[in-house]
């Protein structure tokens, strides 16, 4: 894992968790996360990954775990 690796998934998991999606029931739409356009580009990447916290919904709602 790269250092950069691991700083998108600092930063994209403080903004869940800053705006309340962490769990599936609060789960959120990448709009409401305010996430900037780099951590948007990376999303996919970290979106369901095994060893990270980040989760996506059937309905395309996000949260960290």
């Amino acid at each position: 894992m790269s250092k950069v690796e691991v700083e998108m998934r600092q930063r994209i998991n403080q903004k869940f968790e800053e705006v309340g999606a962490t769990s599936k029931k609060n789960a959120l739409p990448l709009i409401d996360a305010n996430l900037d356009l780099q951590e948007l580009y990376w999303l996919p990447y970290l979106v369901g990954n095994v060893l990270g916290r980040i989760r996506k919904t059937k309905d395309n709602r996000y949260y960290c775990c």
